[in-house]
């Protein structure tokens, strides 16, 4: 719903007349529909939410209610026609599913209706404030996570026990008068906003509030904002809709959907009931196309004893083995990991569930290969984004019949997978689609020089199978992040899994040399001997278990440093804000970490933050030998060999990682379940010949940034402050003590750095 306001008064010039340059330190207050987003109703949304939770009922429901809406809102007041919209959404609604929906489907659509020019404006200022009629528990986490606003003021839903009850709770819908009397409370009556932007007359009254303002005239020729441009990439999402629905859209969905079913039906009893040679010509007939590239290998001869080929698939749906046998004119079993018992039952083909045992798994499969060919998709899960998950390497160690095959396909109304929904419904909703699409590219069978036989480790063998096939599917395999300071890149290519207890990986070349440099240049005449942790108090304290000397950056100190950070938080999936800032460590001939582990032992620390949850460890130099990094109680250790004299003897005590420039090691100090790993004991080999620089990012369970922002707060946050200020704490650990810019220490008093 919109109204189109071609009057504006002369005193509020366009948008495109903002500058955008110098505004680090302004701040910035938008509307929503029409000024950052391009669209000007927000009814596709209120459509998905609809969709979504409450499903086909629901959208009907609020199909019927939106010429009302629309009425209310041209005509009355665009307050009741919004009224209706979000009593018709969100009415017995559970407030946790329309939050569930705001944060996994909604991100998606939003990211691709970005007005260029508004952004332009937005982005560049240092403080971000969006002031929306639309609920602000529909909008609020794509606007925090994904765009970096500050704070969002929208429209408050009503609840009781837990639902929506469809109402709002005061003042009410947020236009007109109330957007300004909001943004005054958030504000202040003496702090006003500096830039304000919006689209309507009924924004008016709190750009009046604003030093400056503009206006996003509605333009139907406007592009969205690319996606390579967006701050932050949309890396998974869910949902049902391929489309956002617009109300005749939605009209279609909802025609559609009783008719789609009894299709749905048709198509998959034709794969269940009709010899597998006969499916491929079934489905064409039922209007679901195949295509076939490549050249598959011929069925496997038991009588010579030749073992089965294992067909390596990307992922893309639960129906990929199927739509391989249906290529290949011949059911082929496959192993997966989960599946639900109505996908077992309808399924044409065999299915064996892995037990995510390594042994038992291992032992079954290659007893299913000495039976026939087998197909499996080693990504684990399905993943319908532009790139490949990571391979798991299992596959590589137990054949060397390996021929990968490329997956893909197309939809055109609906996903066929979910993380939300029943998955048992996946195969229905992708056989709904009208049209729905697959194509299998079946690559040559992999070398015998490239396999775990002659001699390539599994990781590697797992990695080269990935990179062809997301070369085939014409997939780079990145996933892009633009910071604040210049994009970055991570290539899940180049990550191998070292460890799965503990859980460690290793990114090579996550640096490169300019940059590995540039840290340790910040770092020369700065190194102070390093400390660990007192296990009691959390005191920082010497230690012959540490030998090497360091120093901390600060958070964001330059644009190199700046960009680490960023590419650290997108190859984890870890805030920023829960990191600490990188320490950079020099360890000379004969220095040494002694094993030990990262998460905490005292409660100070656990309190700030709560544990270490992750490490990276980047190595910025090379060395000639010794200063790996060793596992003692990795399981992996037995796989390693280590016969060559390239090893220290430390090293041959646990699964160990040699420093290479540039390379960075990533491990896991607590399990998934949030309980701490003792298989994460680690430590750092004596240096024998050369020396060695590296860089650690420690990052934490929770944000260790919400500490108080002012310097003029003289306080002390923990009682034993007086006594560690005595000991020489003070300058020992200044930035611990006392801070540095952007970051106020835990000691500030006692160390008599503030009045």
């Amino acid at each position: 719903m919109a109204k189109l306001d071609s009057n504006f008064p002369p005193k509020f010039p366009t948008i495109q007349k903002c500058e955008s340059k110098g505004r680090e330190n302004h701040t910035i207050v938008a509307d929503m529909d029409g000024t950052l987003l391009v669209g000007r109703s927000s009814f596709p949304y209120f459509a998905l939410v609809a969709f979504e939770v409450g499903g086909i009922f629901r959208l009907l429901f609020l199909v019927l209610s939106s010429p009302l809406a629309g009425l209310l809102y041209y005509f009355i007041s665009e307050s009741a026609g919004i009224r209706v919209l979000i009593f018709a959404t969100f009415a017995g609604m559970k407030v946790s599913e329309i939050e569930s929906v705001a944060r996994a489907v909604l991100p998606k659509f939003y990211s691709t209706d970005l007005h260029p020019e508004t952004w332009r404006a937005f982005s560049s200022c240092g403080k971000r404030c969006v002031l929306t009629a639309n609920p602000r528990i529909m909008v609020e986490p794509f606007l925090k996570e994904y765009l970096g606003v500050d704070l969002v003021i929208g429209t408050e839903i009503c609840t009781y026990k837990g639902r929506a009850t469809g109402f709002v709770n005061k003042p009410g819908i947020l236009v007109g008068e109330n957007k300004a009397v909001a943004l005054k409370k958030a504000f202040g009556s003496t702090s006003a906003p500096d830039i304000g932007l919006g689209d309507r007359k009924t924004d008016f009254p709190f750009m009046n509030l604003c030093k400056e303002s503009y206006i996003v005239r509605p333009e139907p020729g406007v592009k969205p904002l690319s996606q390579d441009k967006l701050p932050k990439p949309i890396v998974f999402h869910d949902g049902r809709l391929v489309q956002k629905p617009s109300p005749l859209m939605a009209l279609m969905i909802i025609l559609w959907i009783p008719i789609g079913f009894l299709l749905s039906c048709l198509r998959i009893a034709a794969g269940s009931l009709l010899p597998m040679p006969l499916v491929y010509y079934a489905f064409w007939a039922l209007g679901v196309r195949v295509k076939v590239k490549g050249n598959p290998p011929p069925p496997a001869q038991k009588s010579t004893g030749q073992t089965g080929v294992l067909f390596i698939c990307s992922h893309r749906t639960l129906l990929d083995p199927i739509f391989l046998s249906t290529a290949l004119g011949r059911p082929i079993p496959a192993v997966t990991y989960s599946l639900s018992r109505l996908s077992e039952i309808i399924s044409p083909i065999k299915t064996v569930r892995l037990s995510r045992d390594r042994v038992t798994d291992a032992n079954m499969i290659k007893k299913l290969l000495e039976e026939g060919d087998l197909v499996i998709c080693p990504e684990g899960t399905t993943c319908r984004e532009p790139f490949l998950l990571r391979f798991s390497a299992l596959f590589t160690e137990l054949t060397d019949e390996l021929v990968p095959v490329a997956m893909s396909n197309k939809m055109s109304m609906f996903h066929g997978t979910t993380a939300r929904g029943w998955k048992g419904m996946d195969p229905f909703y992708f056989f709904m689609n009208p049209s729905p699409a697959y194509e299998v590219t079946f690559l040559n069978k992999l070398p015998y020089d490239l396999t775990c036989r002659a001699g390539k480790s599994s990781h590697d063998v797992a990695n080269y199978i990935q990179r062809t096939i997301a070369a085939t599917l014409s997939k780079s395999s990145i996933l892009k992040l633009k910071t604040g300071f210049s994009s970055t890149s991570i290539d899940p290519t180049r990550v191998t899994q070292i460890s799965w207890y503990p859980r460690a990986f290793i990114y090579q070349n996550f640096l490169t040399d300019e940059e590995c440099d540039h840290l340790i240049s910040l770092a020369k005449g700065r190194l102070e001997k390093s400390t660990v942790a007192d296990n009691v108090s959390g005191e920082s304290i010497e230690s012959e278990v540490r030998t090497s000397s360091g120093m901390f950056l600060v958070k964001a100190q330059d644009e190199v440093v700046a960009n680490v950070e960023a590419r650290i938080a997108a190859w984890t999936f870890l805030p920023q804000e829960n990191g600490e800032s990188i320490q950079i460590l020099h360890y000379k001939h004969g220095q040494k970490y002694e094993p030990h582990y990262d998460y905490f032992m005292d409660k100070f620390n656990q309190e700030i933050g709560g544990h270490r949850v992750a490490t990276v460890l980047m190595y910025l130099s090379d060395v000639k030998k010794g200063g790996e990094t060793v596992f003692p109680w990795s399981e992996a250790t037995e796989s390693q060999p280590k016969g060559t004299d390239d090893w220290s003897d430390c090293a041959k005590y646990g699964y160990a990682v040699k420093p290479r420039k540039g390379d960075a090691l990533l491990f896991f100090s607590l399990h998934p379940n949030a309980t701490t790993d003792p298989l994460s004991l680690h430590g750092s080999c004596p240096v024998i010949e050369g020396e060695k620089w590296s860089a650690t990012k420690w990052i934490h369970v929770r944000s260790i940034d919400d500490t108080p922002s002012s310097t003029d707060q003289c306080i002390d946050q923990n009682p034993d402050c007086s006594e560690w200020a005595a000991a020489g704490e003070c300058d020992k650990n200044p930035s611990y003590m006392v801070g540095y810019e952007g970051f106020v220490g835990y000691c500030r008093k006692s160390c008599n750095v503030c009045s």
